[in-house]
């Protein structure tokens, strides 16, 4: 190895062992000296880290992520929950949880705890339950889970059979409307029924009176002819009864044709009426069905489920973190060592 040129050295301040350099330049070559001494350390270090790091990779116990939804019973409009999300994990986390991981604890004594910690899980008005831990508790995070959301659901259920009972009542309020819409259909198509009766009938008395006219018409002359002597009684008998039937005839052919198609149109508005009536009542009463069939109490949404992977890095990700960890470490004792050697020679010669 060619010499390295020497640097100048100020003298030593007055009370001190020490020499300066008059600059503080760094060779990499004496850096690298420094590394080619001290490799034993760097190595040595580097070595035991990664094989710690590898140790703790394959002896640790994998961690799972243990998951479930909470759905709050919803209010009448089906969309806002009787109780803010917030307020429904802040009370599963004070009371819930707690009290169900205490049973869960008296009847597991030897077992570890399963932590399960609650929190909003974003704009969809659920709540999520979450905790980690080793696949073996798979069961007791299904257990504590499922505990805290059923006393949870008990006390929402006062709430939300209020709300079905309110439905009901609306419901029924509802259908009795509805039936009485239907029977005010009912009473207007047998009324138009009977309209059409009516026309019927005054249709064959119309006819029956314009054959009773037609005879009248054709026996006048001849009864007239064959009695002389009773013109006069007979012809105002005659004129009489043609001018009966003839005006009874102007009745019932106004009453056809011009009363009863009145009378009729004004039944089928009332019954178009009555029918928008009907099929609003319906929509009603099916809209009230639907929101009551809407109200589920609460409950969990997404059962409680483990992950299918364990939480964490991998085993390569923390052999490889071990790696430059070791690596990093091995340098820092390599210098400090060169260091402490150094310092104690220079002890030693002043």
């Amino acid at each position: 190895m060619s010499e390295q040129p020497s640097r100048p050295i100020i003298p030593q301040a007055e009370g001190t062992g020490w020499s300066t350099y008059a600059d503080d330049e760094i060779s990499l070559m004496d850096l690298w000296a420094v590394l080619v001494r001290r490799r034993a350390w760097l190595l040595g270090v580097a070595v035991i880290v990664i094989l710690l790091s590898a140790a703790y990779a394959l002896l640790r116990t994998p961690v799972y992520g243990h998951r479930a939804l909470v759905e709050i019973a919803s209010q009448e409009d089906s969309t806002t929950p009787i109780e803010k999300p917030a307020a429904v994990a802040a009370r599963l986390n004070d009371i819930y949880i707690p009290e169900a991981t205490s049973a869960w604890r008296e009847a597991h004594p030897d077992a570890p705890e399963p932590g399960v910690e609650a929190s909003v899980a974003g704009d969809a008005g659920l709540v999520r339950l979450s905790g980690e831990g080793p696949k073996a508790l798979t069961g007791a995070y299904s257990d504590v889970m499922t505990g805290a959301v059923d006393r949870l659901s008990e006390d929402h259920a006062p709430v939300t059979e209020r709300l079905r009972d309110r439905l009901r009542q609306q419901r029924s309020r509802a259908e009795r409307r509805l039936a009485t819409a239907r029977d005010s259909v009912n009473e207007i198509v047998e009324r138009r029924k009977t309209l059409d009766d009516r026309a019927g009938s005054l249709t064959r008395e119309i006819d029956t009176l314009q054959q009773a006219l037609g005879d009248l018409e054709a026996v006048r002359p001849r009864e007239i002819a064959d009695s002389p002597d009773a013109v006069g009684a007979v012809q105002r008998l005659l004129d009489n009864e043609v001018a009966f039937k003839r005006q009874r005839l102007d009745d019932l052919r106004s009453e056809l044709n011009t009363d009863l198609p009145r009378r009729r149109n004004e039944l089928n508005d009332r019954l178009d009426t009555a029918r928008n009536e009907v099929e609003a009542r319906e929509e009603e009463v099916a809209l009230l069905a639907d929101r009551l069939d809407a109200i589920t109490g609460t409950r969990l949404a997404a059962p409680p489920r483990r992950s299918e992977r364990p939480q964490g890095p991998s085993a390569a990700m923390i052999v490889a973190l071990g790696a430059v960890l070791g690596v990093m470490l091995g340098l820092f004792v390599a210098f400090g060592a060169e260091f402490l050697s150094r310092a104690n020679a220079h002890m030693r010669e002043t």
